[in-house]
């Protein structure tokens, strides 16, 4: 996790280099920028993002504000959001996975073993299709509609931690109140306050991005963070190498 510019997307190349195949669920713009010199097999990709609402849909929404009150704005559905289907397409694609540059059909990621390397780029990306599946192009959520957005994007990534093949989840940062210690804490940004202490509990190893000036780190070791290690030693100097993680596999 690290925030923009901390080269979270561009050290995927370190699994490339050390011998990992890797295949990836690319959730945000600007992955043919970053990784488009690595040729397949090194690099399968399928990009899934979200799906644009019309200027009627979100204007018609907007307009409601000045006559319906909030509890009934939260209250109502679009009546248009099962056409938002992004969210729903990344199962298929984790069931059959066909790569988006080169065609190659991989199967499904039950199938892959320990020689190779899932990638979701990023949690914002996820957390925005999955609020996208719920809502459609209705702006306001209730409590429930949080709740339920939660348990979908948990559910999901518990199916992908869970198989033979390593995961990776690429995610921004944001600082959240953590109910079991009360600190203040830069943790995975997701929607709500109770998701991220969840998914960081479910992950061998959580990384911090950094950046000083030309300089980039990952860190195991920040006071004011979530982080884990497992194979990783603490410290807050690591390379931002993946190599470290799969030496000996």
């Amino acid at each position: 996790m690290g925030r923009i510019g901390t080269g979270k997307t561009r050290s995927i190349e370190t699994l490339v280099n050390c011998g990992i195949s890797v295949r990836m669920l690319s959730l945000e713009p600007g992955v043919e920028d970053v990784l488009g010199h690595i040729p397949c097999p090194g690099l399968h990709w399928i990009e899934v993002h979200q799906q644009s609402a019309d200027w009627d849909a979100v204007a018609g929404w907007i307009k409601k504000l000045g006559t319906l009150s909030m509890d009934v704005l939260t209250k109502s559905t679009d009546p248009g959001r099962n056409s938002y289907t992004s969210f729903f397409d990344l199962f298929g694609h984790c069931q059959h996975f066909v790569c988006q540059r080169c065609g190659e059909d991989l199967g499904c990621v039950d199938d892959w073993d320990e020689s190779t390397a899932r990638v979701d780029d990023g949690l914002t990306g996820l957390t925005a299709l999955a609020k996208q599946a719920a809502l459609g192009a209705k702006p306001f959520m209730s409590q429930p509609e949080i709740w339920g957005i939660q348990e979908a994007i948990l559910a999901y990534i518990k199916l992908c931690v869970w198989t033979k093949c390593s995961y990776i989840l690429l995610a921004h940062t944001d600082r959240e109140l953590l109910s079991e210690t009360g600190q203040v804490k830069k943790t995975v940004h997701t929607l709500g306050k109770q998701l991220a202490p969840q998914l960081t509990k479910i992950f061998s190893e959580v990384i911090t991005a950094t950046r000083n000036g030309n300089h980039f780190a990952w860190s195991t070791d920040e006071p004011d963070a979530e982080t884990k290690g497992r194979r990783l030693p603490w410290s807050d100097k690591l390379s931002p190498d993946f190599g470290q993680i799969f030496k000996g596999d």
